[in-house]
């Protein structure tokens, strides 16, 4: 059952299989529904381990490839202006570090695309199931649609679980649109 960001799985166990097994426990027997709470889409997830921060202002500061795990998707083409992922940040024990996702968006040969490169990439910090991916401040991808894409996508003390293309109209892809 999916309720909000969230799919709840009831089950049940008990200590028993068989008849039998009912008539020798007796007053033992024991039987149980249980909930297993799983985020929405969180099936499967592309994690990216222990990483150190060292960005003192991720605004403001270049990320190193190195310090980030990386996934680069196949060659596609989407449809929608917005990319949004569904994350799980790491929780802050155990020596986890912060949570920094960052997607690049990179031609179908691997070449970077201009102005959607790691560099520009704003970072994401925090858990959501539609978290919009953005590049220096402007998440708006429409220039990009139905043309041949990979995406590299990488993080650091985060699970991704999803990604996903949607339209979104705004005024100023309206009015870009029209030019």
């Amino acid at each position: 059952m999916v309720h909000g960001d969230q799919i709840f799985t009831y089950y049940t166990g008990a200590n028993w299989r068989s008849p039998q097994d009912l008539l020798d426990l007796g007053d033992k027997v024991i039987g149980a529904i249980g909930l297993a709470v799983t985020p929405l889409d969180g099936f499967v997830s592309v994690d990216g381990g222990k990483g150190s921060m060292e960005l003192n202002s991720a605004a403001t500061a270049s990320a190193s490839p190195n310090s980030f795990g990386q996934m680069t998707t196949r060659s596609f083409t989407f449809s929608g202006n917005r990319l949004y992922l569904n994350v799980e940040c790491a929780l802050q024990q155990w020596g986890a570090g912060l949570c920094d996702m960052r997607v690049e968006v990179l031609g179908p040969d691997h070449t970077r695309v201009s102005g959607f490169e790691l560099d520009d990439a704003d970072p994401i910090t925090d858990t959501g199931v539609s978290r919009v991916v953005s590049w220096r401040d402007n998440p708006d991808l429409h220039t990009l649609e139905g043309k041949p894409i990979r995406l590299r996508l990488y993080f650091k003390n985060a699970k991704l679980y999803s990604f996903q293309f949607r339209s979104v109209c705004s005024s100023a892809t309206a009015d870009s649109a029209k030019d």
